[in-house]
Formats: C-alpha cells, structure tokens, sequence
C-alpha cells in the first residue's frame, strides 16, 4: 500500500514535538541553561497530539465511511465493523499492552530513583490504558495525584472511543452525520474548554472526520493548491511557518490567542495542514535528505509516541547507577542526551519491528478472511486513489 508521504511528514512533526515537549522534566530534571529554558517557554509541544488527533481523523474516515456507504446490506455492515475494529486492535493493542507491561516491570527493577514512579500509580494506569479511560483518568489525577509514568496513554484512549463512536454515529446518522459533527464543531470552538481539557479533546478528531467528508466532494478538487506545484520550496515555507505557529499559540510569553481559545486555533492550524498534506503532491516538503528522515519517523510515529517515556526514564535511572547522581555534568551533556537518543531510536526500531509490524499484518490478514464473503469495499486508507496513508 502507498503511503501519503505528506501525512507521513506530518506525524514525523508531531511525535517529534511531543517528544520535545516532554524531554522538559522527563529528561532534564535540573535547571536548564538559559537558552533551553527561553526554547520552552516560547515552544508548546503539546500540541503535537492535536495533530495527531486531526490525522488520525482524516485518515480512518476516509477509509470507514466509505466502506460502509458502499455496504448493501446487513451482513456487508457486520463485515465492515468487525474487519474494522480488527485492524484497529492489532494496530493498536499489542505494542501498548507491551510497553505497559515494560514500565511495570521497571518500577519494580529500575527504579533505584523513583523515576518511574510508583507501583501503585502505574498499576492504576495500566488499568485506565486497557479500559480504555485514560483520558478521564488524567483529567482527575492531573495536579492531584500521581498519574504514574504511562500518562501518554490518554491520548490512545481517547482515540480508541473514536474509534467506537464513528462508525455507530455514521450507521445511526447516515445522511445527517455532517450536520451533527458540523453542531458539535460548532459547539466545541465556542464552549469554554475543561480545566486540562484530555477527557474530551475532540476538535482535532472532529475536524479531522470533516475533512474527510469534503474530500469526496467536487469543491475538495476545486481548492486544491495546485500553485504549490510550480514553486515546491513554498510549499515547504508554508509547512514551517504552519509549524512555528502551532508550536508557539500555546506560549504563556506571546499573548497572541485567548487563554480559553488557543487550544481551538491550535485544532484549526493543525486541521489546514492536514487539509495541505490530503491532496498527496508532496506540498509540503519536497523530497529530500531531510525529507527521508520525516519519513522514517513517520512510519515509527506510534512506537516512538510509546517508548518515549520510558526512554526517557531508563536513560535518567542508569546515569543514576552509574555515576550516582541524576544530574549530569555539562562536560557529560553530549553523552547523556546521546543515551536517550540511543534508547529512543532503538525502542522504536525493535518495537515497530518485532511488535507493531508483524500484529498489524496479522491484522490485516484476519481482517480480509472476515470481508472476503462479504461487501467488496476499499482498505482502510484506500478510499481514494492517490491519497493512502497508513492507518
């Protein structure tokens, strides 16, 4: 299956922010030089998942709804959902259960400093993560109590009851499902947000559904950007200035948005870059060096999303063990940062591997055995000639 190269930087640059975002207090747990420190008060990363989120939205829409317009009958609709939410839990399921289990055995065995924290907080997340409720589970914990070493996890929560919720409101809806996301847009971009605002951060995941929509409408064609043909390097302008504006709405220094608007026009800016990279022109960056970097981390986005962390971590309670003190001299910072690099890289290459790979492809496999009597429809990701992404 081709993959839409553009989505692909796309997730590349939110993992990659997100990643940056948390390496403050997950990796460097001292006072930062003036220069790093100056980076994150003016960097948000956060928003990184908002990305994500409109991703994940586009990309799975586009393949479902389409598979379940095209199903004639009951048993057609059965086939879809099941094969659906099959690939859905070997995409998704083993490489997080397993880096669960990995962070539950490091609070036991590596965790001389406490770095993972505790047992208990971990345990209780561990169960949020495989119920599926970790997103409301950080909204309570967050500023009250420890929400443990796997808080990342919110976000697949959340996306997981997306993945539940879409195809019910598409068979329930039908003809009406636009004008109710469309309403719950509306509502969301003008309510006042939650105080942490995990439980139900769903303005990513909606717009990202309506693009989908709109993409199989005439208009889709007719605004294409097809100037960015002539001139590939504006394209590339515009992906960087997209991306300094999305990592910066959020700054506590640049009073630029409303407090209770800015996780709204981050939603917004991340939608219209997903909006550059549907149409599959290499808008965004033409390929390159730099370009086959976006690339690999792209393809690995979901295992370097889960193995951050505890990347993170491990590198901070072996400098621990070997040097007895968890805050490295500036002499030893090259080093350092290269211990967690090299745990970054090498988690995320043996996971998407050895885990993510060969259980997706089962997936897959399982999937097809499910349709293969019932309605011809398009893979997930397949809707479209020319705009395929990996799910």
């Amino acid at each position: 299956m081709q993959k839409n190269t553009d989505i692909e930087v796309l997730r590349a640059l939110a993992v990659g922010v997100v990643i940056l975002h948390h390496a403050k207090g997950a990796l460097i747990s001292w006072s930062a030089p003036a220069a790093l420190t100056t980076f994150f008060t003016y960097f948000r990363g956060g928003v990184g998942v908002d990305l994500f989120f409109v991703i994940s939205g586009f990309v799975i829409a586009r393949g479902l709804l389409n598979n379940l317009r095209i199903a004639q009958d009951t048993g057609q609709v059965s086939g879809v959902l099941k094969a659906f939410w099959v690939r859905r839990m070997f995409r998704i399921f083993p490489l997080a259960w397993f880096w669960l289990a990995f962070i539950l055995f490091a609070t036991l065995v590596l965790n001389e400093t406490g770095v993972f924290h505790s047992f208990r907080a971990n345990w209780e997340g561990t169960v949020a993560a495989v119920l599926q409720v970790a997103n409301f589970r950080i909204e309570a914990c967050f500023a009250h109590f420890d929400c443990g070493a796997n808080f990342v996890y919110w976000s697949l929560s959340l996306e997981e009851q997306f993945y539940i919720a879409l195809p019910l409101l598409a068979l329930l809806l039908r003809q009406y499902l636009t004008a109710f996301l469309l309403v719950c847009l509306a509502y969301k971009l003008w309510s006042v947000p939650l105080a942490h605002h995990f439980g139900f951060r769903v303005e990513g995941l909606l717009l990202g559904v309506l693009l989908a929509i709109w993409s199989d409408k005439p208009s889709y064609s007719v605004f294409e950007p097809r100037s960015l043909l002539h001139s590939p390097w504006a394209g590339f302008a515009a992906f960087m200035g997209l991306s300094i504006l999305l990592v910066s709405i959020q700054s506590p220094e640049l009073r630029t948005v409303p407090v209770h608007m800015q996780s709204k026009v981050v939603a917004l800016v991340a939608a219209l870059m997903v909006w550059l990279a549907s149409y599959d022109r290499d808008y965004l960056m033409p390929f390159s060096w730099l370009k086959a970097g976006f690339l690999w981390a792209g393809s690995r986005s979901y295992a370097l999303y889960l193995v951050h962390i505890p990347a993170f971590y491990l590198t901070r309670e072996l400098w621990f063990r070997f040097t007895g003190s968890e805050v490295p001299q500036s002499s030893d910072l090259m080093f350092y940062f290269g211990t967690a690099f090299f745990f970054l890289v090498f988690f995320s290459e043996a996971s998407f591997r050895l885990i993510e790979t060969p259980m997706r492809n089962k997936g897959i496999v399982i999937s097809s055995r499910i349709l293969k009597n019932g309605a011809q429809v398009v893979p997930p990701g397949q809707a479209r000639q020319g705009v395929t992404s990996s799910a």
